[in-house]
C-alpha cells in the first residue's frame, strides 16, 4: 500500500531528513492507519470481508470494503471479475457471443486483464 503524500514529499525532497510533516495528522490515527497497512488486503480477503461487516451491520466498513472492491474491479473484463469473484462461466458460447453483441457499449475501454 502506499502512501502518496509521503511519497511526493521524498520525490520533492529526496536529500530531506527522514522526518516528514505531517501537519495535518495526528499521532493515535496516524498510528491506526500505519496498521492497518501493514497487512496488505488480499482480494479474496476483500470479499470475504463483506458479508460479515453486512451482518454486523457496520456500515462504515462495509462502505469501505465496497468501495476497495469498486476499484479492483472497476474496467475489467467479464474474465477478470468472474475469476475475481470465483464466479463459474455458466453461458454457452453462443450464448455469450450474442450477449457481448447486444451489450457491446459494456465492453468498451476495458482492461484485458
Amino acid at each position: 500500500m502506499e502512501f502518496a503524500t509521503v511519497k511526493s514529499f521524498f520525490e520533492d525532497s529526496p536529500s530531506s531528513t527522514d522526518t516528514v510533516p505531517l501537519p495535518n495528522v495526528t499521532a493515535k490515527p496516524l498510528s491506526q492507519v500505519i496498521e492497518f497497512c501493514k497487512e496488505e488486503k488480499s482480494d479474496k480477503d476483500l470479499v470475504d470481508m463483506i458479508p460479515v461487516a453486512n451482518y454486523l451491520e457496520i456500515k462504515d466498513l462495509l462502505d469501505v470494503l465496497n468501495q476497495a472492491v469498486a476499484d479492483r474491479i472497476e474496467n475489467k473484463s467479464v474474465e477478470y471479475v468472474r475469476g475475481f469473484f470465483g464466479i463459474d462461466n455458466d453461458f454457452t458460447a453462443e450464448e455469450e457471443a450474442a450477449l457481448r453483441q447486444e451489450h457491446a457499449w459494456a465492453y468498451e475501454g476495458v482492461d484485458e486483464d
